[in-house]
C-alpha cells in the first residue's frame, strides 16, 4: 500500500496531511500525485468525497515548499479556478488547512466579498489563488 511519504512529498506539506487525520492516499490521490509531481498534465474523475481536491492541491503545495522564495508582490504561483464560489471557498479551506506548515500564502478571489481585501492579498503576493472566473477576470482586467 502505497503512503503520502512514499509520493515523496515534502516534510512541511506531510505534517499538514498528518495533521488533517488523512492516513494513507486515495486511489485519485495515489494515481495522480506521482504524475503531477513531475510535470505531467493530469485529467482525474471520481465521486464526491474521494480526495480530489488534496489529489491537485498537494502537489502544488509541495512545489511551494520546495522552492527558497515565496511569491512575490502582485504574482502568484498557481492559480485553480472553480466554477462557483462555494466551490472555491472550500478549495481554499482544504488548501490552507493542508499548507499550515509551509510558507504557502493562499488567496481567494471571489464574487459577493470585499474587493478591496483581494487586491491587498494580491498585493502581498500569493502562493496560490484560488478564484471563480469572474473575479479572476476582474482582477486581471483591473490590473
Amino acid at each position: 500500500m502505497t503512503t503520502f511519504e512514499d509520493l515523496g512529498l515534502n516534510e512541511a506539506v506531510l505534517r499538514g496531511i498528518t495533521r488533517e487525520g488523512f492516513t494513507t492516499p486515495t486511489p485519485i490521490q495515489g494515481s495522480l500525485i506521482p504524475p503531477v509531481l513531475e510535470g505531467r498534465d493530469c485529467v482525474g474523475l471520481s465521486q464526491t468525497g474521494s480526495g480530489k481536491t488534496a489529489a491537485f492541491v498537494l502537489p502544488i503545495l509541495h512545489k511551494i515548499a520546495e522552492e527558497e522564495q515565496s511569491a512575490g508582490s502582485r504574482h502568484c504561483r498557481a492559480i485553480v479556478v472553480a466554477p462557483t464560489r462555494e466551490l472555491a471557498m472550500q478549495i481554499m479551506d482544504n488548501a490552507r488547512s493542508l499548507a499550515k506548515f509551509t510558507k504557502a500564502n493562499v488567496a481567494l478571489l471571489i464574487g459577493g466579498t470585499s474587493y478591496t481585501t483581494q487586491i491587498r492579498a494580491m498585493d502581498r503576493g500569493a502562493d496560490l489563488v484560488v478564484a471563480t472566473p469572474g473575479r479572476l477576470i476582474d482582477h486581471i482586467e483591473s490590473g
